[in-house]
């Protein structure tokens, strides 16, 4: 046997878990096999030699096949480093920790580790993969044993395991031995992606097998996060997420987008997605599914963004802010399919030489909300202070901040025109007479502004009267409100008013054809619009998860 043959065995023999997770026990039964084995996984994972690799910080430790992703960690209670066996001492962030599986290293220990982390893809069955020590001891959401059902951990020594798949805790040899061979994830295994159905492709590119089955009631997760939405808390949310699911099914959106990781996991028989971002991030996900015409059983979204309208009407809170995401992943788990509108955006230009109206042109789709004039301004000032400054919006109050004060910025130096001036406005064929005002809301969800129902309640007299309908995001119909001055929605935003209703309707036209050019805003996505014509009209409904209540 040569020296990298010999090293390689070292490599492979010194983690059986690792080996046994890729290849499958039962095939590891020679010197020879597991040499063969082992040389095919690291040719697809970089070094053979480096076992790790270290970072800083958590949004830096990166993901690479069987190698440790280890970043700079304050531990808050009495932890031993799993390669030395040492208490680790000192305080601020005394020692690494592996993003993927756990495992506590000294700094000084990082180069000696030779245990590899846990595989992301494998044989037919998962083995546990378990960690050694730094247990919850009794009384602090303690861990009890799989086998013997007597309480795991110490303070006082690195003892008892933990698998990192499924989070069941045993004791030595002998309770591991007593337990299940083959991980069904725990509580988990609903969304997690089963290393089981991936495998290695040419260069080393891991790919879905083909003809992948998936364990009864699995549904794996496709997580696309934006780790600079809102407070720019993603980054610590995606690393997490690599925690607590294979980190083949989270996806960096700053890294090629979401069509990447939709492509990965088409191959499923099924999937569904999770996004995790501001109303921004959703759309981007859900336009680029239309686009590709995949088919996701569903979508849901953990709200990482500043007004979050989408993931309030949805169910899922106004902000994350550090709740427990394995929780957040069981709420998925149990969530309740409803369909949501969508409504495309078309733009005729207006020819400035002949004064003629171009053909229409899809440039966008609305989830939320379109709207035209003073409000559109104010997030428009917002959106290019944030541009030229971000360090200065790192934080979800903060940014609200930096709103009302860029508010009070236009309320004092706007000089927009009154809008019944300007546009005409035509919804389902009705040519409508504006009142006086400064600006028009295309409403889609009961939540804008950051939680504000634009459209209000609907009683059975005024539904009579006018023939309004409550507003629903599954029904079909936009709502239509008009914003009267800036004084008037600063009474919306205090919760101390409500716009004027103007119109219900399945598709709307709004015309500027002379003057200036007018602030415009998609889902609180600002831009400035020159003089054409504007028509919303439905495109679909997609499939979303909402709370179940």
């Amino acid at each position: 046997m040569d020296v990298r043959s010999s090293s390689l065995l070292t490599v492979a023999t010194s983690d059986e878990d690792y080996v046994a997770g890729v290849c499958g026990a039962s095939e590891v039964t020679t010197a020879a096999a597991l040499v063969a084995a082992t040389t095919a996984l690291v040719r697809s994972r970089g070094a053979v030699y480096d076992a790790y690799e270290a970072a800083e910080d958590i949004a830096d430790a990166p993901v690479l096949e069987g190698r440790h992703s280890f970043y700079r960690y304050h531990f808050s209670r009495p932890t031993y480093c799993n390669q030395c066996r040492e208490f680790i001492y000192g305080i601020g962030k005394q020692a690494y920790l592996c993003n993927g599986c756990n495992y506590v290293c000294h700094e000084k220990c990082l180069q000696t580790v030779i245990k590899r982390c846990r595989p992301s893809y494998g044989a037919a069955t998962t083995p546990h993969f378990w960690v050694e020590g730094n247990l919850s001891v009794c009384g602090e959401s303690g861990s009890c044993c799989a086998a013997c059902h007597k309480d795991c951990g110490s303070y006082s020594a690195l003892t008892d395991y933990r698998c990192s798949w499924c989070l069941k805790t045993a004791h030595s040899t002998n309770c591991k031995n007593a337990i299940n061979q083959n991980c069904d994830f725990g509580v988990r295994k609903q969304y997690i992606l089963p290393p089981s159905v991936l495998c290695v492709k040419g260069e080393g590119d891991v790919v879905v097998k083909a003809n992948p089955v998936l364990p009864a009631g699995n549904i794996p997760l496709a997580v696309f996060i934006n780790k600079r939405s809102g407070g720019q808390q993603g980054k610590a949310v995606i690393a997490t997420l690599r925690n607590l699911l294979n980190p083949r099914q989270v996806f960096d959106l700053s890294k090629g987008g979401p069509e990447p990781g939709l492509r990965f996991m088409q191959a499923l028989p099924a999937f569904q997605v999770l996004a995790c971002g501001g109303d921004g991030t959703v759309g981007w996900v859900l336009e680029t599914i239309r686009k590709t015409g995949l088919r996701p059983h569903a979508v849901s979204v953990i709200p990482l963004g500043t007004g979050n309208d989408l993931a309030r009407a949805l169910g899922w809170g106004g902000g994350y802010s550090g709740e427990d995401l394995a929780g957040i992943l069981a709420q998925v788990a149990s969530g309740r399919v409803s369909l949501l509108d969508r409504w495309y955006l078309n733009v005729a230009p207006l020819d400035l030489v002949t004064r003629t109206l171009a053909p229409y042109k899809q440039v966008n789709v609305i989830n939320n909300y379109f709207s035209i004039g003073l409000d559109a301004a104010i997030a428009l000032e917002f959106h290019q202070k944030r541009e030229s400054n971000p360090d200065a919006f790192t934080s979800r109050t903060g940014n609200k901040l930096w709103y009302v004060k860029l508010s009070a910025d236009v309320m004092l130096f706007e000089n927009l025109p009154f809008l019944h001036n300007v546009l005409k406005v035509v919804i389902d064929g009705k040519v409508y007479n504006l009142p006086e005002c400064k600006g028009i809301v295309v409403l889609n969800l009961p939540s804008c502004y950051g939680g504000k129902n634009l459209w209000g309640s609907v009683t059975p007299d005024e539904s009579k009267t006018t023939g309004f309908l409550p507003i629903q995001f599954c029904d079909g119909l936009f709502e239509v409100v008009i914003l009267k001055s800036f004084f008037e929605l600063g009474q919306i935003n205090g919760g101390l008013s409500l716009p004027s209703k103007l119109a219900q309707g399945r598709e709307v036209v709004i015309s500027f054809t002379s003057g200036m050019s007018l602030p415009c805003q998609i889902d609180g996505e600002p831009y400035t619009q020159e003089p054409c014509s504007i028509r919303i009209s439905h495109a679909e409904q997609a499939r979303m998860l909402t709370t179940r209540k």
